[in-house]
């Protein structure tokens, strides 16, 4: 029995458990494919560049011939071989170089595809907490006024209100209800929307903690260089085309060393060659070179051409933010002014009769309306927040 009452009790608490970003985040680097893919990736591509740039097999080879001299039976003779290439420029060794570069660049670039994972799970965590904080406010709402419905129920049965007044509550009332309900199918979709997306296993009971949302500040500090990763790629992608010139700039190619052993019918033979490739009688060498050196004048081009142009959107996000920023604080200061001055004042007017009904559901209406502006403020805060993080390659 005591097991089986310990066993409901674990249930419950997993069924109740919050979860909250940094658990997200954590498991998300574990077990997420994405996440997985990048190290998969990193190892199919060395596997890669060593069977692209192994060293070529050597070869063996062997002949045999019937021969009938005059005058003489047919006799066998045989010829036996073997081949193998000697890299003496260290040729191979600086293609191998030039792949394990572009390797590199090409996971940093895979790596900028995280962040932008990682930022997007954070943003769908942010605007799920904020669809939380909009019910909060909404059922705060609701409640408040429920009790005061009932305060004007009553009046009515004293005929100390009309019948329209109470009808005009009640109205207002089943909208609020409304709107409670629509809030909170709006969180659990975009609840089940982050919860699905990243595979932790939840109940229809697991909730986000928010209490551990990003600060709204003005100006956003960041721990490193903007770009970091696409710079750090693009001077990977240079080295790159740096070994692959010194490749072409060698004069001496790779030799073929060859030894054979020839047994003929009186004769038999011993000897070793080696073929050496004459690149000087070609313009393959030269004209890769030219080619590379093109490819680099256009590469960093194009990428100053990229940093310019992210830059620009930067800060153009940077301007966003702080508008959302100002425009927070002011709605901050209009909240707290009619929830501790203007409020008060029409609550009271109401309940003494001193003002309509129409008059303090206005008063109400404005001050939710302002409460859910700021909300959805926030949440444009944040989008731009987290595409930004994105733009400059980092992840907070």
């Amino acid at each position: 029995m005591k097991k089986l009452l310990s066993l409901i009790f674990c249930a419950t608490l997993l069924s109740a458990q919050n979860i909250d970003l940094a658990k997200i985040i954590s498991q998300v680097r574990l077990h997420h494919p994405n996440y997985k893919a990048l190290e998969a990736e990193s190892l199919a591509l060395n596997a890669k560049i060593l069977a692209d740039y192994a060293h070529p097999a050597s070869e063996i080879s062997f002949d045999t011939t019937n021969a009938d001299p005059d005058a003489d039976k047919s006799q066998v003779e045989y010829s036996l071989g073997a081949s193998t290439l000697i890299d003496l420029a260290n040729t191979r060794g600086l293609e191998l170089e030039s792949a394990d570069l572009q390797n590199e660049a090409a996971l940093l670039y895979k790596q900028k595809e995280l962040f932008r994972f990682s930022n997007e799970i954070r943003k769908l965590y942010h605007r799920g907490c904020l669809n939380k904080e909009s019910v909060k406010i909404l059922q705060t709402t609701l409640d408040a006024f429920n009790k005061l419905y009932r305060k004007k129920e009553k009046a009515y049965k004293f005929q100390e209100i009309s019948k329209k007044e109470l009808l005009q509550l009640q109205l207002e009332q089943k909208l609020l209800r409304q709107k409670v309900t629509s809030h909170k199918k709006e969180y659990e979709i975009s609840k089940e929307a982050l919860l699905n997306l990243i595979s932790i296993a939840h109940t229809s009971d697991t909730d986000f903690e928010c209490n551990d949302l990003a600060p709204v500040v003005s100006d956003i500090s960041i721990d490193n260089s903007p770009f970091i990763l696409s710079n750090l790629a693009f001077e990977k992608e240079m080295q790159s085309l740096e070994k692959q010139n010194d490749r072409y700039s060698k004069i001496l190619e790779p030799v073929e060393l060859s030894v054979h052993y020839d047994d003929e019918i009186d004769t038999k033979k011993t000897g070793i060659g080696f073929s050496i490739p004459l690149s000087f009688t070609s313009a393959k060498n030269e004209q890769s070179r030219i080619y590379i050196l093109h490819k680099k004048e256009m590469k960093r081009l194009r990428h100053n051409g990229w940093l310019l142009e992210q830059t620009a959107l930067k800060k153009q996000l940077e301007a966003e933010i702080k508008g959302d920023f100002t425009k927070i604080n002011a709605l901050k200061e209009n909240i707290d002014t009619y929830e501790n001055t203007l409020m008060p004042l029409i609550e009271k007017s109401f309940q003494m009769g001193e003002s309509s009904v129409i008059e303090y559901l206005m008063g109400r209406q404005k001050l939710l309306e302002i409460s859910l502006e700021l909300i959805e403020t926030k949440k444009n805060y944040y989008e731009k927040l987290f595409n930004l993080y994105t733009l400059i390659e980092t992840e907070k």
